[in-house]
């Protein structure tokens, strides 16, 4: 898990209610707050542009959300490896012919 998202969690529950509902957002769908403008996630939060800019820079939830992609991405790629291994493995120690 990102700094980013464990800093939100350690303030999650103690932050004025406008940034509170920025923090439920952010946790909620990291996924759109790293592709979503700064109105959209305000509007999904019910505050002000302001507001959201002083919750946190943008950036940083952004390269949170592309950690998390990029490291989904690598388990399937490890669980695909794997699996064509074990099936390579299989084809080399069957009969030809069957």
């Amino acid at each position: 898990m990102t700094d980013v998202i464990n800093k939100i969690r350690q303030l999650d529950g103690h932050l004025h209610s406008a940034l509170q509902r920025v923090a439920d957002v952010a946790l909620a769908d990291l996924e759109f707050v790293a592709t979503a403008t700064t109105a959209e996630i305000a509007e999904r939060a019910k505050v002000s542009e302001p507001t959201l800019t002083r919750f946190c820079p943008l950036e940083l939830l952004a390269t949170a959300a592309a950690q998390r992609r990029a490291d989904t991405a690598m388990g399937s790629l490890r669980r695909i490896r794997s699996s064509l291994s074990a099936l390579h493995g299989d084809l080399r120690e069957s009969p030809v012919g069957g």
